[in-house]
C-alpha cells in the first residue's frame, strides 16, 4: 500500500502539528479537543482513519512542484476542517449534552484551518473563490439529505457533502500553476469520495437504520423493495436483501462504475486510483464472502456446517 507507506512519516509530523494546536486551545477546550483527535489520529490502532483527508495532498506531489512542508501545511488543515466539520455533523445528529464543548472547539480548529491556508493564498486568490463554492455545496447536501434522504445513484450529490476536502488538491494545483487541471482532479476526488461513502454505509448499515435516509445501500434496498415513505426498513429485510437477494453485489457494481470512470480521466493521480481500488476489493472481497457461503447453503445445510467446521 505505497498509497499509505511511503507517508506514514508525514503523518506522524501532520498530526503531531495538529496536537500542538488543539493543545493551545484555552482550557477545558484544550483536553477535550485533543480527546477529539485522538479518535481519527491514525497512528493509534483502533482509531478512525481517514485517509483521504490525511494524504489528499501528497497524492498530489508526483504532478505538482509543491514542496513536502506545503503539503504538510495543507494536511494539517485537512485535519482541522474535518474536525470542524464532523463536529458540526455530531451537533446535528446528536445532543449528548457536550455540544456546549464541542462546538467553540470546532471554531476554534476552523481558524486554524484557515490561518494554514492565509500563509499561502492572499485574499485576492482564486482559490477562495472555490472554496465558497465547495462550503455551499456542502451546505446544500446536508439540508437536502435530511430532507430528502440519499439516492445511490446520485453521484454529485453523495460527493458533494465532502466538498470542502477538494480544496487542498485545489490549492496544490494552484501553487504548482497548473490551474487548468482543477475540473479533472475534483472529478476523480468526487468519484473517490464516493466510493468511499458507499464502503462506509456498508459497513455502518445497522447504526443508520434510524436514520436511513443518509444511507446508500439502505437507500438502494428501500428503492429494490419498493417501499412507501412512511414504510420503516428493518434490519431482518436489510439481511435477506444482502444475503439472500445479492443487494450487495449490486451495490458494488456501483463502485465499479466509479473505478471504470475513474480510468477514463487522464493522468489521474497514482495512489489516488490505488487508494480507490483498494476501496472497491475490499467491496468485491466482502461480496465474494457472502456470495460463497450462499452458494454453501443452497448446495445443502450439511455442506455449509461442514466448511464452518473447517474453518
Amino acid at each position: 500500500m505505497e498509497w499509505l507507506n511511503n507517508y506514514e512519516e508525514d503523518l506522524r509530523r501532520v498530526f503531531a502539528r495538529v496536537k500542538d494546536v488543539a493543545a493551545g486551545f484555552p482550557a477545558p477546550l484544550d483536553r477535550e479537543s485533543l480527546s477529539y483527535l485522538s479518535h481519527f489520529d491514525p497512528c493509534l490502532e483502533h482509531s478512525s482513519k481517514n485517509y483521504i483527508c490525511y494524504l489528499l495532498p501528497f497524492w498530489l506531489m508526483g504532478q505538482a512542484d509543491v514542496k513536502p512542508t506545503v503539503c504538510r501545511d495543507l494536511a494539517a488543515a485537512n485535519v482541522m476542517a474535518m474536525l470542524h466539520f464532523f463536529i458540526i455533523d455530531d451537533a446535528m445528529d446528536t445532543d449528548d449534552g457536550r455540544r456546549w464543548l464541542y462546538l467553540p472547539a470546532g471554531q476554534l480548529f476552523y481558524e486554524a484551518f484557515q490561518d494554514c491556508y492565509r500563509q499561502h493564498f492572499p485574499a485576492a486568490s482564486p482559490l477562495w473563490e472555490l472554496y465558497k463554492n465547495y462550503i455551499r455545496d456542502w451546505a446544500e447536501q446536508v439540508v437536502s439529505e435530511r430532507i430528502n434522504g440519499t439516492s445511490p445513484g446520485d453521484w454529485a450529490a453523495i460527493a458533494r457533502k465532502a466538498g470542502p476536502l477538494k480544496l487542498s488538491s485545489s490549492a496544490v494545483l494552484l501553487l504548482s500553476g497548473a490551474g487548468d487541471r482543477i475540473p479533472d482532479i475534483s472529478e476523480a476526488v468526487d468519484l473517490v469520495l464516493t466510493t468511499l461513502q458507499l464502503a462506509d454505509d456498508w459497513a455502518d448499515w445497522k447504526d443508520d437504520l434510524n436514520v436511513e435516509g443518509n444511507n446508500a445501500l439502505l437507500a438502494l434496498i428501500r428503492e429494490k423493495l419498493q417501499l412507501g415513505k412512511d414504510e420503516r426498513l428493518t434490519a431482518e429485510a436489510v439481511k435477506q436483501a444482502v444475503y439472500v437477494d445479492k443487494a450487495l453485489a449490486d451495490y458494488v457494481s456501483l463502485a465499479n462504475l466509479n473505478r471504470e470512470r475513474l480510468a477514463q480521466i487522464e493522468n489521474a493521480p497514482v495512489h489516488l486510483t490505488a487508494f480507490h481500488d483498494y476501496i472497491c476489493n475490499r467491496l468485491e472481497e466482502d461480496a465474494k464472502q457472502i456470495e460463497s457461503s450462499r452458494m454453501m447453503l443452497e448446495q445443502g445445510g450439511l455442506s455449509y456446517w461442514l466448511s464452518k467446521l473447517v474453518k
